[in-house]
């Protein structure tokens, strides 16, 4: 508990980036990112050391992001959504909200797709709308210099301030 407090504290020097990033542009999470369209925000809620909450604001929705490294694998069927040759995306098919399941390889996982991200709460009626959106989440890790915004967290981040 005390880690994950750290992670946050802004008066270590090396605090992640809080506030919430109005698109478009580029939202860089840890293993992932988000192209967000004009109209959208994204803005964390909480952050540990293997996992970060965010809400996300498109013009019809508010949805919950979950990013973690430590994700188990969903008890209930789910159906694939999508492919990109780097993210595969499968839509739960129990539980009260819809949840869309992000899967790519990671730094942790360079040899097998494993879940990464979690995205509930999507209701767009317009498929296309839908679709946009889920195109535009990709777990990967993030390129140098390509993030209009950045959010880090977890165990990298406590061992740089640490080491400060």
């Amino acid at each position: 508990m005390i880690l994950a407090l750290l992670a946050l504290s802004p008066g270590l020097g090396a605090a992640p980036e809080t506030g919430a990033f109005k698109g478009p542009g580029r939202a860089c999470l840890m293993h992932s990112y988000v192209d967000l369209a004009e109209g959208e925000t994204l803005k964390v809620e909480s952050a540990g050391t293997e996992s970060a909450r965010f809400t996300l604001r498109t013009p019809h929705d508010k949805l919950q992001l979950i990013e973690s490294e430590i994700i188990g694998g969903e008890s209930y069927t789910s159906m694939a959504v999508t492919e990109d040759g780097q993210t595969r995306v499968f839509r739960s098919a129990g539980g009260r909200r819809t949840r869309h399941l992000f899967h790519g390889r990671t730094n942790y996982s360079p040899d097998e797709d494993r879940l990464t991200l979690i995205l509930i709460g999507l209701r767009a009626k317009d498929a296309t709308e839908r679709a946009s959106l889920i195109h535009r989440i990709h777990v990967a890790e993030p390129e140098p210099g390509s993030c209009n915004h950045s959010y880090r967290y977890g165990w990298d981040l406590i061992s740089e301030t640490i080491d400060k």
